[in-house]
């Protein structure tokens, strides 16, 4: 039985990017802590958002996943998808945003860290989820700085570990086992 509940998140945290209003269940399963309107952590549970918001969030969980078991293709596929959705959530945007990063060339990841960066910029700061957040996207900006300043990443030659990724992707989406270029008989 799903009814409408006070949750102990504020209004902000119960609405999508577009504006509509998360819908909460009762259940006390599934918690996890969060940042409440009064600057205390409170305890919130997953069983508290909408099945809209969970689905998103098992989407993301999967791919979490995918990108630990190395399936490459797959996640970064599956981003691309979860980022079309008009109704995601700011925060799993964000986090999709940050993971696809990784795994698209580097131009491209600074592109999608600008992004991130900028949503991080509408929500609050005071948040200890949002200040996380930022915290990544900064470690993750300063390391692509640090590529680009000991010259080892040049956006027209792609080094021989992106080469490598790229490979072990399309072999990936194909179907075929991958083996890095020195573990290869010619």
């Amino acid at each position: 039985m799903s009814s409408v509940v006070e949750a102990p998140v504020t209004e902000e945290d119960a609405s999508f990017d577009s504006g509509v209003k998360l819908e909460t269940a009762e259940s006390d399963e599934a918690t996890a802590i969060g940042s409440g309107a009064s600057g205390q952590d409170e305890e919130v549970t997953v069983d508290q958002y909408s099945n809209e918001a969970r689905v998103y969030h098992s989407k993301y969980a999967e791919l979490s996943q995918a990108y630990n078991d190395k399936r490459y293709a797959y996640c970064r596929e599956g981003c691309l998808d979860l980022l079309t959705e008009p109704n995601l959530p700011q925060y799993t945007r964000i986090q999709t945003l940050q993971m696809i990063s990784t795994i698209v060339f580097p131009e491209h990841a600074e592109e999608l860290l600008r992004e991130a960066d900028d949503l991080l910029s509408e929500m609050d700061a005071a948040k200890f989820q949002v200040q996380l957040l930022k915290e990544d996207n900064e470690k993750m900006k300063r390391d692509l700085a640090v590529w680009r300043g000991d010259g080892t990443l040049d956006p027209y030659t792609p080094t021989q570990e992106w080469e490598e990724l790229h490979e072990m992707i399309v072999q990936e989406r194909e179907g075929a086992d991958y083996k890095p270029a020195a573990d290869r008989e010619n």
